[in-house]
């Protein structure tokens, strides 16, 4: 009888789960449908040669030519790997997606996400094995990464922003995953030595913004574990090649060259007080999340109370160290913290999971539950303002495309309401055509205009050579 009742619990569960992950799915597809190309994604449809002047800073010579094969694609990541980073995986798999169907980058970076959120809560959680995962702690981790994200659908939406920091952050927390599931089980069992290798060497040269406290929090998950054990082969070999791959990705020369440019150019400096503007927006978005950590002093774990405390601060660290390093660089967008929030989180689901006395208290009750709500409701609204309106700030681009290419184009008619706006500017990613250059070659007005098929706007003449 105990063990029907034990299946039927386990099948209840499972079913649970499905629904969960179903759930999730079905909700980032259709953000992503309902999110268009926009800003770099332009750039990616064409030939990349940084050496005689980039999309970025086009002179009148530079021929603009589509990217037509796989060798395009390698001759311009070359050139971007010495004029402008070293983020080869990311922008490779955006050269790829900007060539095929739409649907295909959103049913794909939908199921990332899946994935990206299940490491993430296994990690949180405690819970190293699928089956063993409660649906409402998927559902949390959810709700505390979109209410704590300033842009959401900058970092998981957007082809661009999702290539680099979504795509990258799976790799991230999927060498993480087996550091902290040998630190709670107390085991070796880690993948061979090579295997570890080749992850870290993946995680490290993934992305810049969050590579050297991905490799940070493995020692410490290490370190912190040897009274136990002896650290395994697949434990050095892993950190090994994630210091490998951090290098390579961090003495790429386009890092040395873009960021010449970046303080070269007067506009681009003057841009840093709207940057960290978003930044402490960001801050504050991700305040309610913070406060769970305030339980750390007081956190009931059983015999884990110490361990659970631990890796608790080592994820608020790891963030803070995060964020910390990305500020003094200028130019910077808000999406650069993305990982800063995985990683609180992340710290946040530990405290959750191993706290049994965490929601006795009503005013963490009522605090979490206001934060859910608002997590839930802005989800509706910028979905519906997404669904009714497209994208409101089409108009602006669309306006200036016309006078940038010097052409008439028959503009829809623009009625979103100031709440749709404010949804969309909540977790999207607002192009602000007024900091853009007014020259007539400067990207991505031309680009925009003359290169791209508007969905948005119809053309009264076609251009030359389409």
């Amino acid at each position: 009888m105990t063990k029907i009742i034990g299946d039927s619990s386990e099948q209840k569960n499972s079913r649970r789960l499905a629904l969960a992950f179903g759930a999730i799915f079905l909700t980032m597809l259709a953000l992503n449908m309902l999110y268009p190309f926009m800003s770099d994604d332009y750039q990616f449809s064409f030939v990349w040669r940084g050496e005689y002047g980039s999309i970025y800073n086009m002179s009148p010579e530079y021929p603009l030519r589509r990217v037509e094969n796989m060798a395009d694609i390698a001759d311009s990541l070359r050139s971007m790997y010495f004029t402008w980073g070293g983020r080869m995986i990311g922008w490779g798999l955006v050269y790829l997606f900007v060539r095929l169907p739409h649907i295909v980058f959103d049913l794909l970076n939908a199921i990332v996400f899946v994935i990206f959120l299940t490491l993430l809560t296994m990690i949180g959680t405690k819970t190293y094995r699928r089956q063993n995962l409660k649906p409402g702690s998927l559902v949390a981790s959810f709700l505390l990464l979109w209410g704590a994200s300033l842009m959401f659908a900058n970092a998981y939406l957007w082809l661009c922003g999702s290539c680099v920091y979504l795509w990258s952050a799976v790799a991230q927390l999927c060498f993480l995953f087996f550091y902290s599931r040998a630190f709670w089980q107390n085991c070796k069992n880690f993948p061979a030595p090579i295997l570890m290798f080749a992850l870290g060497l993946l995680a490290g040269c993934s992305n810049e913004n969050s590579g050297a406290v991905t490799i940070l929090l493995a020692a410490c998950f290490v370190y912190v574990s040897l009274g136990d054990a002896k650290p395994s082969k697949g434990q050095i070999c892993g950190i090994v090649g994630a210091i490998i791959g951090y290098v390579l990705l961090m003495t790429a020369p386009g890092n040395f060259a873009k960021l010449a440019e970046t303080v070269a150019h007067p506009e681009t400096l003057q841009d840093l007080d709207r940057q960290y503007a978003r930044v402490k927006l960001a801050m504050l978005f991700c305040l309610p999340l913070l406060t769970v950590f305030l339980r750390l002093p007081h956190l009931r774990a059983g015999n884990d109370t110490k361990k659970a405390q631990t890796v608790a601060r080592m994820f608020l660290i790891g963030g803070i160290l995060n964020g910390a390093a990305m500020l003094p660089l200028p130019n910077f967008p808000a999406r650069s913290l993305t990982m800063t929030v995985v990683f609180w989180v992340i710290g946040a689901m530990v405290i959750i999971s191993s706290d049994a006395e965490f929601f006795k208290k009503r005013i963490i009750r009522l605090s979490l539950g206001l934060y859910f709500a608002f997590s839930f409701l802005s989800l509706v609204a910028y979905t519906s303002a997404m669904y009714w309106y497209y994208c409101p700030q089409d108009a602006l681009r669309d306006e200036a495309a016309a006078k940038s290419a010097e052409k008439v184009l028959i503009l829809p008619p623009y009625e979103a309401p100031p709440w749709a706006v404010l949804a969309v500017n909540i977790k999207g990613y607002r192009a602000d055509m007024g900091t853009i250059s007014p020259r007539p070659l400067a990207w991505p007005n031309l680009v925009y205009a003359k290169y791209w098929h508007l969905k948005s706007v119809v053309r009264e003449n076609n251009f030359a050579g389409e």
